[in-house]
């Protein structure tokens, strides 16, 4: 992943959940450790001690949070429209199943998402200073993180230190909205090209 792009909040996206997609009951059921021990298993080898795999642990992080700051719910009646749409359609069951699924599965995960916006920072536009921020920090030219301790605990200070005193709203949220929205390259783009089939005013 490139440490140039933009951040993601300068997009307007609409949340992808997993099929699964967790509420905050089930999301504080999993250990911050836990999360954090996911992101470290995708760190690439031969950098273990370098900025790239602390940057590697705390990019997606903060890049998730960017997103779900984003995510907005559709309308109960627009998704009732596209799953009549679907359920109308030629395609065969097993997909309709599978994508009226997702169309739900989706709108779960961006109402959750809302709502830790609103529990963790109050409001968007806080949400949006705050990330923004550690965004810019990670990708500063010459960032580099805390030089002592493992490469999760590094990613975790570094957040902490861009974070100033939003530092545990930040951390909270980001850890959290890592388990609502996750998501892979693929199911994006297989929902992408199957937007406008199901897209209605």
């Amino acid at each position: 992943m490139s440490k140039q792009k933009r951040a993601p909040g300068h997009q307007q996206a609409q949340a992808e959940g997993k099929e699964d997609a967790r509420g905050p009951e089930s999301v504080q059921a999993v250990s911050n450790q836990s999360v954090l021990d996911q992101l470290g298993a995708e760190v690439v080898q031969g950098d273990e001690s370098g900025v790239e795999a602390v940057l590697a642990i705390a990019e997606p992080l903060v890049e998730r949070g960017l997103f779900a700051v984003h995510a907005e719910p559709r309308p109960a009646e627009r998704i009732a429209k596209y799953v009549d749409v679907l359920q109308g359609s030629k395609l065969p069951s097993d997909r309709k199943t599978v994508l009226i699924e997702k169309l739900q599965n989706d709108q779960e995960a961006a109402l959750a998402a809302q709502e830790a916006v609103e529990r963790h920072f109050g409001g968007s536009e806080e949400a949006l200073v705050a990330l923004q921020s550690v965004w810019t920090g990670l990708h500063a030219e010459g960032a580099a993180p805390p030089a002592e301790g493992s490469v999760t605990e590094r990613a975790e200070a570094w957040i902490a230190d861009l974070a100033g005193e939003r530092a545990e709203a930040v951390q909270a949220f980001c850890r959290e909205v890592h388990l609502i929205l996750g998501f892979d390259e693929e199911e994006e783009e297989e929902e992408a090209a199957f937007a406008p089939t199901v897209e209605v005013d």
